[in-house]
C-alpha cells in the first residue's frame, strides 16, 4: 500500500512562517547575554611557547616507534 503525501492547503503560509523563523534567528544571533570570560578563563599559551629557551632537567634519550600509522593510545607494562 502506498502512503499518500499530505500537501499543505496554504503553502504561502508555510513560506511566511519559515521566513519569519529565519529572520528572528538571524536577528537574535548576534545578541547574547553572556559576559566575556574573566582572566582565569582566558586561553593564553604564549608563556608556554618559550619552553625551548628554558633549561629543563630532562633530555630526550630516544623515541618510541609504535610502527602503527595512527596510534590512539599507549600502555607501558611495568
Amino acid at each position: 500500500m502506498k502512503e499518500t503525501v499530505h500537501k499543505s492547503k496554504h503553502p504561502w503560509l508555510v513560506g511566511i512562517c519559515m521566513a519569519g523563523i529565519v529572520v528572528v534567528y538571524f536577528s537574535l544571533l548576534g545578541q547574547t547575554g553572556f559576559k566575556e570570560p574573566g582572566e582565569n578563563y582566558r586561553y593564553d599559551v604564549a608563556s608556554y611557547r618559550e619552553i625551548d629557551h628554558i633549561d629543563t632537567r630532562y633530555e630526550e634519550t630516544g623515541i618510541i616507534d609504535p610502527k602503527i600509522s595512527s596510534p590512539q593510545a599507549m600502555c607501558v607494562a611495568p
